[in-house]
């Protein structure tokens, strides 16, 4: 989660955390940063290796990892705020993205 918080906007961060229940802002507020501040840029690679890292896995399995995190993420959020999420995401990392909106339980 503190991966995908470095990658985008702090209003999108924001945004995120205004959609999540008060249980899961509560688990990640150590992610948040201020609204105005800017996205990390870096690619498909780099995020998948600093996930890797930080979760002790192998760079392999990050994508299935994301898979689950990123449905979860789905199952908390709007569509609208999905789309802007993605237009901050590295290249490649979309598809990920999109198959876990698929599978997730989303929001009514």
């Amino acid at each position: 989660m503190c991966s995908l918080c470095g990658r985008l906007s702090g209003g999108a961060v924001q945004e995120l955390f205004e959609q999540f229940p008060q249980s899961l802002r509560q688990l990640f507020n150590h992610c948040r940063k201020e609204r105005s501040a800017p996205a990390r840029k870096f690619d498909k690679d780099d995020f998948y290796l600093e996930v890797a890292e930080h979760m002790r896995i192998e760079p392999e399995d990050v994508r299935l990892v994301l898979h689950a995190v990123f449905a979860s993420i789905h199952s908390q959020i709007t569509e609208k705020l999905s789309e802007k999420m993605v237009s901050e995401m590295p290249p490649n990392v979309s598809g990920t993205w999109y198959a876990a909106r698929k599978a997730a339980d989303l929001p009514r």
